[in-house]
């Protein structure tokens, strides 16, 4: 890929907004082409190529597709999990960082936790909102898509959107850099037709994952801090019935000794 093009796209809307960080179009650039060398699509002779296949050695996770809008999902979704072994130049994504990091130390955490510690979290990090999600590729062309990209208020501070309007922007994002990137864009229109709906399928499937790890979540640290309230209260409780009773018996113990010390002093008076 031209680098003149790579440069070019510094100024393009989607990047301009955060939408994607340019060193994840340069890295998906990058594993596209070292694949292209290594199936042999390009010529293994060619000078690129011998460099790519050394980088190749040392990262056997590039996907192994010919298609640059699965390498952009690749990188994307790395960027969304911190899935970035080898992958360097690439940042995390600072929201899905700071959430997992979250969701690690809830887990981690030897206490429990009611379901109201999640509330404002989900809210934060998993709430839907259709003012956040840009156009999805379907019934236009690319030139119409691009524009409907480009004009949509969804751009609008996209980084600071949460993780699901990031996740299920990710197909319409790899969909745009496709067309934008590819001079072959027009003979690819009827497989972005299809890939993006089943790249917006996929999307769902993994974020209906994460709803279903949140609430087994949910569910266990509940129990958890349930669990110990009530065996706090049954420890107390019994503590401090058992003080009681021990306190009792030792009453009862000083007034029977009491008692039988005056047992010699009574026997005479009986008599």
């Amino acid at each position: 890929m031209p680098t003149t093009i790579i440069e070019n796209l510094k100024k393009d809307p989607i990047v301009t907004s955060s939408a994607i960080p340019i060193e994840a179009i340069e890295k998906a650039v990058e594993n596209l082409h070292s694949f292209c060398c290594s199936s042999e699509i390009l010529s293994k002779t060619i000078k690129s190529c011998i460099e790519t296949k050394n980088k190749r050695a040392k990262n056997p996770h590039v996907p192994e597709s010919a298609a640059l809008f699965d390498q952009f999902v690749d990188v994307q979704m790395r960027r969304w999990t911190d899935d970035l072994t080898n992958y360097q130049g690439v940042l995390p994504d600072k929201n899905f960082a700071d959430y997992l990091k979250k969701l690690n130390d809830i887990m981690l955490d030897p206490k429990g936790a009611f379901p109201q510690v999640f509330l404002s979290e989900y809210r934060k990090y998993w709430s839907y909102n259709d003012q956040e999600i840009l156009p999805t590729y379907k019934d236009q062309s690319p030139h119409d898509f691009l524009q409907s990209t480009r004009t949509s208020p969804a751009l609008t501070k996209v980084s600071s959107r949460n993780l699901r309007s990031k996740l299920l922007n990710t197909c319409s994002i790899a969909t745009y850099l496709t067309i934008m990137l590819d001079s072959s864009a027009e003979k690819l229109v009827p497989d972005l037709t299809i890939a993006a709906p089943r790249c917006a399928s996929l999307l769902n499937q993994h974020i209906q994952k994460q709803m279903d790890l949140l609430s087994r979540i949910i569910t266990y640290k509940s129990n958890k801090a349930s669990n110990d309230a009530f065996q706090d209260y049954a420890i107390t409780y019994f503590s401090s019935r058992l003080n009681f009773l021990q306190t009792q018996i030792d009453k009862t113990n000083i007034q029977l000794l009491s008692t039988f010390r005056q047992i010699p002093y009574l026997i005479p008076k009986c008599n």
